[in-house]
């Protein structure tokens, strides 16, 4: 593995548990800047005189976009 500008052996397993436990705080940390995100949109459009923004859109998950993949590539 790599940190920073130095290469560490180990073993594959707990390579993969250390990028998988990171991917998991990355995700969480993203969501919850998306959640907060909104709400400070619209209160700047408040501020600035204009209504809410109409659309209320999300992002899928990664399990709907793996769903998505799996019937757009592999139709039955």
């Amino acid at each position: 593995m790599c940190f920073g500008n130095i290469f560490i052996k180990c073993p594959k397993t707990k390579a993969l548990n250390m990028i998988e436990k990171d991917e998991t705080l990355i995700d969480e940390e993203i969501n919850t800047l998306r959640n907060n995100l909104k709400p400070k949109v619209d209160n700047i459009r408040n501020l600035e005189g204009k209504p809410e923004h109409p659309f209320n859109l999300k992002p899928l998950s990664k399990d709907e976009v793996n769903a998505m993949k799996k019937i757009l590539y592999n139709p039955v």
